[in-house]
């Protein structure tokens, strides 16, 4: 290019020769900056920060996997750059609902209709969070004008109907066609019509299906936004909300900002200056060489929200003379909220949608079932439902009382540490089961050896393993509570640790049809608080007196020598369903114990006993205390 250049040079006078000359050098500048400047996007574009899309699809991502506090990190961070996006307040508005935080939520969906009120997701965003809030009238002005402005038919319907249904409205939506997605609200929707016309088995069948179609563990709380069927409390969130969440829902003050076609020039001219280049977010603008360097720019181009926009003044030499950084607001009515394709955005609002989809609450189902299955005379079934509904919502409504006239609620007592002192039984007892492969062998010592015995269980092996379960308890064992996932109950909340109880106590009424009398605190740990939350739930606490674990952890002989050095009348003895040695150790155990004159009881036998001998002695102190008098 250069040769061809040259060549037609030559026949150019002198005027003409300075003219090219000076052409080339504009040219070579030109080239020059504008590789300087996609030089310094390059090392710029390694350590920058995400776009404000990049950083709203990873806030949705974790947004869907539970990750709250990451979620909240990527909006706050998007919002900065994009605070006039509607679609990023939108999702601020999802993960506020998903947390709990009603209020809040509310003003992040307003915040998406000051940015563009025409958006059919802000409309039905703002209506969920206006019916958690108990308000189901606006709730429904606000699903119509989703509807209005083309919002997704069938999240829209399961919310309509479920707002008519606590309004009093009998409702069905069995014909609706709706996806196979929606089934399982629309099946609870339909129970819960049916059950207001008394149609119990109807309800019965329906509802048992959407207790099997729920997705997640049969004993844990479905995730995202519940509907409760409550008045007081619609729609809940299982998860807790979070501190400092309420940033993303700060109202916006003004969408005013710089629109259409804007004319750039530089603040100051520098003497000497032969060109400007204008640089947003480290890509070039635009470059000029006619003083007094003014560009004018179409900001439809960009993104509503805020960008950084550089001038930059050089010599004629390619030399930078000066730059100048300032901050800038676009907002164009109807424009282009975040930089992505319009497919892009598409998929990113279709999975905030599915954020904000309506689920039956697993906890409200559970309790439903208990009342049909009390009116329809089975009891059992009820007392089961009814302690499930207490595992998931320990305060649901009145679930607990409920429990308790269904007779799943025992009389809970002090803590027992040993029977009487005075009688050679004991009780063996084994934590942590029930245990594949560990399990059979120590209950088949037991049954050979006609000892009764009694298993503290973890509920989620319960859970996992219902057969082996079964076969503890059919094999004469008493089984008792030792907690769902072995916490540290005292390090929980008293919400977290009723429901660590009642789920277990809810797993083994399901597997064997009774409700454990007896629990046993993972660790030993204990305090007041837990003391008096295990008696409300109708649990007496089983200590021990001999403790074999620090033994089980060496060998079969050290657990025997542990065990028979310290038992005593009425000792409960401590051993887990998980070590070998223990199984080992068993059988020379009980043929010492047998030898020394003991007998075996379970847990239920050692209290029973105690119980016996303190009415003995109440009776034989009354006539005394007469004689006295």
């Amino acid at each position: 290019m250069f040769q061809r250049l040259k060549k037609y040079k030559q026949g150019f006078n002198c005027k003409t020769n300075r003219c090219l000359n000076s052409a080339i050098k504009m040219m070579l500048c030109i080239i020059f900056v504008i590789v300087v400047q996609n030089g310094r996007a390059d090392e710029a574009g390694s350590s920058a920060v995400p776009s404000p899309f990049t950083l709203a699809v990873r806030a949705a991502g974790e947004l869907d996997k539970g990750h709250f506090h990451n979620s909240l990190g990527h909006i706050k961070l998007a919002l900065q750059s994009s605070p006039d996006s509607a679609t990023l307040h939108i999702l601020a508005g999802s993960l506020l609902l998903n947390t709990g935080d009603a209020k809040s939520a509310k003003r992040a969906f307003e915040n998406a209709l000051l940015c563009d009120y025409s958006d059919a997701l802000a409309h039905y965003g703002l209506g969920l969070a206006q019916l958690a809030a108990g308000h189901r009238i606006p709730a429904l002005v606000s699903l119509t004008n989703s509807e209005k402005n083309g919002g997704d038919a069938a999240y829209i319907l399961i919310a309509r109907r479920y707002t008519q249904w606590l309004d009093g409205a009998q409702i069905s939506i069995g014909g609706a066609g709706l996806p196979v997605s929606f089934a399982c609200a629309q099946n609870a929707l339909n129970a819960m019509s049916a059950f207001r016309l008394n149609k119990l088995k109807e309800t019965s069948v329906l509802l048992k299906r959407v207790d099997e179609d729920l997705p997640g563990e049969s004993l844990g709380q479905t995730s995202g936004l519940l509907i409760t069927f409550d008045q007081s409390r619609s729609i809940i969130s299982a998860a807790a909300p979070m501190l400092q969440s309420s940033v993303l829902s700060e109202k916006i003050v003004s969408r005013s900002g710089l629109n259409g076609d804007i004319v750039f020039s530089p603040d100051n001219v520098v003497k000497g200056t032969s060109y400007a280049t204008y640089e947003m977010e480290g890509q070039t603008l635009s470059l000029t060489n006619s003083p007094p360097f003014q560009v004018v720019w179409d900001s439809r181009q960009m993104s509503n929200g805020l960008h950084n926009l550089t001038v930059v003044l050089y010599s004629q030499s390619g030399v930078e003379l000066s730059r100048a950084s300032r901050r800038i607001r676009i907002f164009n009515p109807g424009g282009r909220s975040l930089n992505c394709t319009q497919e892009e955005l598409e998929q990113l609002r279709s999975n905030i949608w599915e954020t904000l989809s309506l689920k039956p609450d697993r906890g409200a189902i559970a309790y439903i079932r208990g009342l049909v299955c009390r009116s329809l005379g089975d009891k059992p079934e009820a007392a089961t439902c009814f302690a499930e509904a207490c595992a998931l919502h320990p305060d649901f409504v009145d679930s607990r009382s409920k429990l308790a006239s269904a007779g799943g609620l025992n009389s809970g007592e002090e803590a027992l540490w040993g029977g009487l002192n005075t009688e050679n039984v004991v009780a063996l007892t084994f934590d942590d089961g029930p245990k594949p492969g560990l399990t059979e062998p120590l209950l088949q010592i037991l049954t050979d050896q006609k000892i009764p015995a009694t298993f503290f269980v973890i509920g989620r092996h319960v859970t996992e393993y219902p057969e082996l379960t079964k076969k503890i308890s059919d094999a004469g064992m008493e089984i008792a509570n030792h907690s769902y996932t072995h916490p540290n109950l005292t390090k929980l909340s008293l919400s977290e640790a009723a429901a660590e109880l009642m789920r277990t106590q809810t797993a083994i009424a399901r597997v064997t049809g009774k409700f454990p009398r007896y629990m046993r605190p993972p660790g030993g740990n204990w305090n007041k608080s837990l003391a008096s939350l295990v008696k409300y739930w109708g649990l007496t606490a089983c200590m021990w007196s001999v403790d074999a674990y620090g033994a089980e952890v060496v060998s079969a002989q050290q657990v025997a020598d542990t065990v028979l050095s310290q038992v005593h009348p009425g000792s409960i003895i401590l051993m887990h369903n998980g070590k070998m040695s223990t199984i080992q150790a068993l059988p020379t155990v009980i043929s010492e114990l047998k030898r020394r004159g003991y007998k075996f009881a379970t847990v239920s036998e050692l209290e029973r006993r105690v119980k016996a001998n303190q009415n003995l002695l109440r009776q034989v102190s009354i006539p005394i205390l007469g004689r006295s008098e």
